[in-house]
């Protein structure tokens, strides 16, 4: 026996219903695509425009690009959705692997230089004015806080390993789906991980933002 519920919607005030199986599970028909509603209510990106080289050691301070949320305390956070490379650049002549890295701040940064770059909405309703982020490309070392230890950055998924040396147009696409959470004053660090520094990248991110009370 199902159950059966009367809601209203809150943005359009129209009475809606939800069902639920006799264990108390939510019944749910999807009603559009799976990223429809963050996309609609204006997600962004932002990535470099001048492209950087890899690096074949974990960093501590140096960064391909940085991100920081310039909101007050208790404001909104940043939820990571994908972190992307598009390597536009490659003088190598030996196969080598490539991977994004990452760092999260852990503690307040009250600066970071702005990179002056704007930022897009990922529906197409730009420019995107209202947005907590922030970008410094990578001519600004991050903070000795953030990047004080090289075990403090990660990987953000799987590397690739292209079959051909010194062809670029490579891109790599790590979806994060908010495993990653940029909360106010932090500061994301991007870089490539690689086994040779002759090919270039322009990296950056994707991200929606809302008030969350975090542990």
């Amino acid at each position: 026996m199902q159950t059966e519920l009367n809601v209203i919607n809150r943005v359009t005030g129209n009475e809606v219903k939800l069902q639920s199986t006799e264990g108390g599970d939510g019944l749910i028909v999807p009603g559009g695509a799976l990223y429809e509603d963050i996309t609609r209510a204006g997600s962004f990106h932002f990535h470099t425009t001048t492209a950087t080289a890899g690096l074949t050691a974990v960093p501590t301070t140096a960064v391909n690009c940085a991100f920081r949320n310039t909101d007050d305390d208790g404001g909104r956070s940043m939820i990571i959705d994908a972190i992307y490379a598009m390597q536009v650049g490659n003088a190598g002549a030996t196969l080598s692997g490539f991977g994004i890295i990452y760092v999260l701040g852990q503690t307040r940064v009250d600066a970071l230089t702005d990179g002056a770059l704007i930022p897009r909405k990922n529906n197409g309703m730009g420019p995107a004015t209202n947005t907590v982020c922030v970008m410094s490309l990578t001519a600004t070392a991050l903070d000795g806080v953030t990047g004080e230890l090289d075990d403090n950055w990660l990987p953000a998924g799987p590397g690739v390993y292209p079959n051909i040396a010194s062809l670029p147009g490579m891109c790599i696409f790590d979806e994060i789906d908010g495993r990653i959470i940029v909360p106010p004053g932090r500061i994301l660090g991007l870089h490539v991980l690689a086994g040779a520094t002759t090919a270039t990248w322009n990296m950056g991110i994707m991200w929606h933002e809302k008030v969350l009370t975090l542990g």
